[in-house]
């Protein structure tokens, strides 16, 4: 079994990467994930959908370097 955790994702705003709680997600119950942007108050936000089990989550980056922190973390993902 191998774990990523959310303090290793640099630059992800949400769920923040900075959070005091650590997250841990198990990379063997990912079945699917791919990228998205959205336009949020005329500010890009990039995005990685992860879906795991029954379970949904976004992982939210923006800023100068927000598209490379997103890269950086999708390709950092088991293919």
């Amino acid at each position: 079994m191998a774990f990523f955790a959310l303090s290793g994702i640099t630059g992800c705003i949400d769920p923040s990467s900075a959070s005091t709680s650590e997250a841990m997600y198990n990379e063997d119950m990912i079945i699917e994930y791919h990228k998205k942007d959205i336009l949020v108050d005329f500010n890009n936000v990039y995005m990685v959908t992860i879906i795991m089990g029954n379970h949904m989550q976004n992982f939210q980056f923006s800023g100068p370097s927000g598209s490379t922190y997103r890269d950086d973390f999708y390709n950092s993902l088991p293919k």
